[in-house]
């Protein structure tokens, strides 16, 4: 594996400079040959400043596995494509993209009590558009799955993405609460379906 991070970090996430894991392995049962497959995964992520606290994002990510017994690959959720569940989208190769435009909203905000006060720093704004899918080769391309949530079932090699906007705020200067508003983009992001999605996560920004 390779590994390069500069990435310099603000109140919710990385703000400026560059991350790039590449990784290739080979997993083989040795003892009987029933499981001899190899992996590859590629994350680069791009962090372009705009002004000091503020940033574009982006991230370009793909996993394979190939080979006999093949695992597969499981995406969705806050991290991978926003609005779908963590196992919604599924394959011996994925790939993802997620683009969100960062933003200063409060970077103060207190409740003063006559014994006390609260206080919170550090909220922040996102726009995100998010794309991928999931690909079955070799022995995975006749069986059928489904989605966790029929109502978000996934079909075969459906590009499937989301767009919306979102709320990061720092909490104790350890956790990152995560809130996110949007809409599906289905079949192959021709269709955009009319409900909206809200979703809940604690985690760092991509």
């Amino acid at each position: 594996g390779y590994v390069y991070d500069n990435a310099l970090y603000g109140p919710t996430g990385p703000l400026d400079g560059r991350r790039l894991n590449l990784t290739v392995g080979f997993t083989s049962d040795v003892k009987s040959n029933n499981v001899n497959y190899y992996t590859a995964i590629a994350d680069g992520r791009n962090y372009f400043r705009l002004t000091k606290w503020s940033t574009f994002a982006s991230r370009l990510t793909g996993y394979l596995n190939e080979g006999k017994e093949a695992r597969r690959f499981y995406a969705g959720g806050s991290w991978d494509i926003r609005g779908f569940g963590r196992t919604d989208i599924r394959g011996n190769m994925i790939w993802l993209t997620s683009h969100e435009l960062r933003f200063p909203l409060i970077d103060a905000l207190g409740i003063k009590f006559p014994f006390g006060g609260i206080g919170f720093g550090g909220i922040r704004g996102a726009l995100f558009f998010d794309a991928g899918g999931g690909y079955d080769t070799g022995a995975y391309k006749d069986r059928i799955f489904y989605a966790s949530n029929q109502k978000q079932r996934v079909r075969r090699n459906e590009l499937v993405g989301s767009t919306g906007f979102g709320v990061r705020m720092n909490f104790a200067g350890a956790f990152v609460l995560r809130y996110d508003v949007g809409r599906r983009l289905r079949d192959n992001l021709r269709t955009v379906e009319r409900d909206w999605f809200t979703q809940f996560f604690f985690g760092w920004d991509f």
